[in-house]
Order: structure tokens, then C-alpha cells, then sequence
């Protein structure tokens, strides 16, 4: 594992040079433009729309890196032998380097900034979705959020889990209308229904599907490959 450590490093060195080398140069040509435009009281007042402006030029870096990058495919492939597992690495340290605090608070406060940074990232969040700035989303481009969603404080949703020598990649896909309670683990290749409710603490494995309007009691553990009809209400605290 020493081998891919090291090409880690040297990816994640060239990437964050190319990223925020290229925010800055579009923030700093902005304000030396303002600089010499507006009195010193005007760009004092202006500084802190050049902060936003170098956070939307970094969402923007993200989104023309993402395009010249392979595509992520659903899988089982190889760690790290497979070509899929490098794919895999570069779209993770596009999501790392945008959501690295307190920059990531800030787009998660922002239902604009949020939503630009999913789409730059290859995921898709509505515009109307409600989540507090501590969730924590990896693989941005494996997650579809829908229409008025709610996600609560420390949730995590992740599009890959690794186990010995194998990665496993799959997708999330959260319905119009449903609510993720706090402290909630979702795991890749899930499905949750429309207007579905998850209470607190509920730790979702790979390849469960949710029914709509299902209720999942707080603290409940869904196994892998859980089935769950429209309608239910489930509770298993294992």
C-alpha cells in the first residue's frame, strides 16, 4: 500500500495547485479590479464578496477538473489494482478539497453555494433540500437528493465502503419529501422512497431499499439487502 499512498500524495499535491491556484488567480484579479475602481471604504465594505467569489471560482475549478475525469461506475473492483479504484481516488480528492472546513460549512449554509458544489461534483441535491452544515457526504457524484428533504445534523452518506483487497461503489437515491434524522450512517446502493421519515441514529447498510412513506424507528440497524415495502413502520435495535 506504500506505492498508492504515495501517488495519493502527489495527486492530491497536483490537484490543490491546480484547484485553488486557479480560485485565487480569478480572486485576486477580482480585487485588485476593485482595488483600483472603488475608495478604500468601498472594497473594505466589498471583502467579504471576494471570500464568496474565491468559493464559487473553486467551485467552478472543481467542476472543469470533473469533467476531464473518467466517470465512476457501480462495482466491485480491485484495491488497489483496479483501474476503477484510481478513478474512484481522484473523484474523492475533488470532495475533499471542496468540502474542507470552514469552506464546507459555508456551502452547506448556502442553498445556492450547495447546490453549484453538488453539481460540480457530479451529484445532485434540489434546491429546496434543508441540511445542516456538519453532514458529511462522500462521493458526491454517486448521491441524488430530491424536492424537500431534510437531513439532519452529523448524518453521513457514503457511495463507496472498502473491504480488505476489494471496493464496493454504488448509488444513493433519497426521495422527494423524506427525513433524515441526526447521527444517521447511509451506506452505498441505497434507495429510500418518497416522503420515507428515518429517525435518529439509524445505521443503513449497502443494498437496502426503503418503501415511500415508511416510518424507520430511531437507534433501528437495517442489514444488507433489506427489503422494506411502502407504508411500514420498522424497528430492529440488533
Amino acid at each position: 500500500m506504500i506505492l498508492p499512498i504515495l501517488l495519493y500524495d502527489i495527486l492530491l499535491f497536483i490537484m490543490t495547485t491546480a484547484i485553488y491556484g486557479g480560485a485565487l488567480y480569478l480572486s485576486i484579479n477580482l480585487a485588485v479590479f476593485l482595488v483600483f475602481n472603488l475608495s478604500n471604504t468601498e472594497f473594505i465594505f466589498l471583502i467579504p464578496t471576494i471570500f464568496i467569489f474565491f468559493i464559487i471560482s473553486l467551485i467552478f475549478m472543481i467542476f472543469l477538473v470533473r469533467l476531464i475525469l473518467p466517470k465512476i461506475k457501480e462495482g466491485h473492483y480491485d484495491a488497489p489494482q483496479s483501474k476503477m479504484f484510481y478513478v474512484w481516488t481522484m473523484h474523492l480528492t475533488l470532495n475533499r478539497l471542496l468540502f474542507i472546513q470552514p469552506i464546507k460549512n459555508i456551502i452547506l449554509y448556502s442553498g445556492t453555494l450547495r447546490f453549484l458544489a453538488f453539481r460540480a461534483l457530479g451529484g445532485k441535491v434540489s434546491f429546496g433540500t434543508s441540511m445542516s452544515a456538519d453532514v458529511d457526504f462522500v462521493d458526491v457524484s454517486m448521491i441524488t437528493i430530491g424536492k424537500n428533504c431534510v437531513i439532519g445534523s452529523s448524518s453521513m452518506m457514503s457511495g463507496h465502503f472498502i473491504n480488505k483487497d476489494k471496493i464496493t461503489i454504488g448509488r444513493i437515491n433519497i426521495a422527494d419529501g423524506v427525513n433524515i434524522g441526526a447521527f444517521c450512517h447511509i451506506a452505498p446502493s441505497v434507495s429510500i422512497g418518497e416522503n420515507s421519515w428515518i429517525g435518529t441514529e439509524v445505521k443503513i447498510s449497502p443494498l437496502v431499499k426503503i418503501g415511500k412513506n415508511c416510518t424507520i424507528e430511531p437507534a433501528s440497524i437495517l442489514n444488507p439487502g433489506t427489503r422494506i415495502n411502502d407504508n411500514t413502520n420498522f424497528k430492529n435495535r440488533d
